[in-house]
């Protein structure tokens, strides 16, 4: 091969390599879309049509504009569904059941909700893989319209936990179907930025959510709950139509070739004709790989359930079923993961997944944040609550605050990846950050702190955090195939609704163990009732006068509870942090992933590869033994960095 410029040697990639070295670099080059048709493998017929409507919107002039609509819409679709998450998790929920006296039961909407999103993510995405991104789309927006329809109308606190547990599903092939649009028309260096503009209308809705609850609650809360079913389909009607517009166009040009399903090659054109309804069923499901998502729904589910039941369960966590549960659920996933190595034809997460490394280090680096992070924040904004003198609405923009962050950083992110091409560098500034956003909330003792300029010091630097997040889960998306991008997506986001439910429940034990025992050290002269009350209500404790002796007590407690919650989250930081080194750095191009190696209308991308043959004669006259601690520290440390 020729030599060229800067010692640097020029080839096209051929897709076959899973990851690049990291001085491998993408040329940018301008190609036309091409219309020769692409194969369908089995079980991937959604991805093939995504891939074909990518190229058709980056064909000309007016694909481009059928594309900045899309964007609009989804856009839209995402802000509907962040007003939604502020409106209806945490004020119409509490709100209706208190008006059906319900309210002690308001866990049990959480605990549905939390599982419901959790396991619902893998059956979406499988099926939208099998059938199409709109046709998914579409039963996620009448399944949401029908929840919100009977939640609105609901007459008992069981129907409206029914409507509610729906439009847990909706919202969560909503939130996946959002990141498998974004990933199937991004590259990967622009695909951390419009993953990050998905969750950008949180910066508003934290802040106007506060007026429409003033005027829709408590008594006009199932007008609330109804304006979800006018608004949703508005905004992302026009998406589902432009997407299926595009496919049939697609399927008109002959861009989506079936030469490549098993089934196809088989000669078995119409699977249904001639059929009994067993083969056909037993057909379906081999291609959703039914038993896959069976044993990974119940084995994720089982998992989750004990975090949300063990705290109002008798005896907690030394309960038999909360162990029980967490054993059968682990039992199920191991038996997961062997029947997609051994036994599943076509496998929900093939063995090319579970085994790749930076998908690995991605998730764990992931499980970890989440952990530390839910262990700071779950009684974080009770502890500012009772311990500032502030008004409720100083209170609401203050929590708010590491919402705004994260979205804001998000995005910031994005244009460094954009431009850098990397992401290395962000999530260990992230990690750092966040490490030391934890430490600022410690006073001596430790106790946590009440100084204004901590606390604003702690939210701006945790929201920093989203670096190291965005960063592993664009690693996670970058290291697996197109027709792997579901698995990759709905896997991350169901290990980080696990951390974040083992942090919460870490924190949860520690408070139930911890604040009734300070809280009877700070109150001597307290009643048991008394205390036992400002233990269960931080709005009687808000409302007690801010010098009083007992306000101080049970600001002193919550210093000394939240105190024990800030010092493990500061150290638990620093594990995932350290773990990041060792995750590839990847450069971040013009392609789709970095298996493929190919861009998104389908041409191989060219990469410049420097030679290094002098760094390498370096390395291998490096002798350890001989140098001194910082040169051992220096040479490692690059090592763990280049992995």
């Amino acid at each position: 091969m020729p030599s060229v410029a800067n010692d640097e040697e020029k080839h096209v990639g051929s897709g076959s390599e899973s990851s690049y070295s990291n001085d491998d670099k993408p040329n940018h080059h301008q190609s036309n879309p091409s219309i020769e048709p692409i194969e369908v493998e089995r079980g991937a017929k959604g991805v093939a049509q995504a891939e074909a409507f990518t190229r058709l919107l980056r064909k000309d002039s007016s694909g481009r504009v059928l594309l900045v609509l899309l964007a609009i819409s989804i856009f839209l679709t995402m802000f509907a569904y962040a007003l939604d998450q502020g409106l209806t998790s945490d004020v119409f929920s509490v709100i209706a059941a208190s008006a059906f006296s319900k309210h002690s039961e308001v866990a049990s909407i959480s605990v549905a909700s939390k599982i419901i999103t959790a396991v619902s993510k893998p059956f979406v995405g499988k099926l939208s893989d099998l059938t199409s991104r709109p046709t998914m789309y579409s039963v996620a927006l009448v399944i949401y319209v029908i929840g919100f329809a009977v939640a609105a109308s609901s007459q008992t606190f069981a129907a409206y936990v029914v409507g509610i547990c729906f439009t847990a599903f909706s919202k969560s092939a909503l939130d996946l179907l959002a990141d498998l649009l974004v990933a199937d028309l991004t590259p990967l260096q622009w695909r951390q930025f419009f993953t990050s503009m998905l969750a950008s209308p949180f910066i508003v809705t934290t802040y106007i959510s506060g007026p429409i609850v003033d005027s829709l609650v408590p008594l006009k809360w199932r007008w609330g709950a109804g304006m979800f079913c006018i608004l949703m389909p508005v905004c992302l009607t026009p998406a589902i139509v432009l997407l299926f517009h595009m496919q049939h166009k697609a399927k008109k040009l002959g861009m989506v070739s079936m030469a490549g399903s098993g089934l196809e090659r088989k000669g078995k054109t119409d699977v249904i004709k001639g059929k009994s309804l067993n083969e056909v069923l037993k057909n379906a499901a081999v291609e959703i790989d039914a038993i896959g998502l069976l044993l990974v729904g119940f084995g994720f589910a089982l998992l989750l359930l004990p975090f949300s039941l063990a705290n109002n369960s008798k005896g907690g966590w030394s309960n038999p079923s909360m162990i029980a549960m967490i054993v059968i659920g682990f039992v199920l996933l191991i038996a997961f993961v062997f029947w997609e190595i051994y036994g599943a034809p076509i496998p929900l997460s093939p063995r090319r997944i579970l085994l790749n490394r930076a998908f690995q280090i991605a998730i764990l680096v992931d499980i970890l944040t989440m952990f530390a992070s839910f262990i700071e924040a779950l009684y974080f904004s009770s502890y500012v609550y009772v311990i500032k003198d502030w008004t409720n609405l100083q209170w609401v923009y203050f929590t708010g605050t590491v919402t705004v962050g994260l979205c804001v950083w998000g995005l910031i992110n994005g244009l460094l990846q954009r431009y850098t091409h990397r992401f290395k560098a962000q999530m260990v500034f992230g990690g750092v950050a966040k490490v030391i956003g934890y430490a600022v909330l410690l006073d001596a003792g430790p106790l946590g702190t009440t100084q204004d300029s901590k606390l604003i010091a702690s939210v701006i630097l945790l929201g920093f955090g989203g670096l190291t997040v965005g960063g592993a889960r664009i690693a996670s998306q970058a290291a697996v195939a197109h027709r792997d991008l579901t698995t990759a997506i709905f896997t991350v986001s169901f290990w980080s609704s696990f951390g974040s439910s083992c942090g919460a429940a870490v924190a949860a034990t520690v408070w139930q163990q911890k604040m009734p025992v300070y809280l009877a050290e700070e109150l001597p002269n307290q009643t048991a009732a008394r205390r036992k009350e400002l233990f269960g209500s931080i709005k009687k404790a808000h409302a007690l006068a801010f010098d009083s002796e007992v306000r101080q007590g049970v600001i002193r407690a919550f210093q000394r509870t939240n105190g024990i919650l800030f010092t493990m989250a500061a150290c638990l930081a620093v594990v995932p942090l350290i773990i990041t080194f060792f995750i590839p750095n990847y450069w971040l191009g013009t392609q789709r992933n970095l298996v493929d190696n190919k861009d998104l209308d389908g041409k191989p991308v060219r990469v410049i590869r420097r030679r290094a043959n002098e760094e390498e004669e370096e390395e291998e006259e490096f002798d350890g033994t001989n140098a001194t601690m910082w040169e051992n520290f220096k040479y490692w440390g690059k090592k763990a960095w280049d992995a």
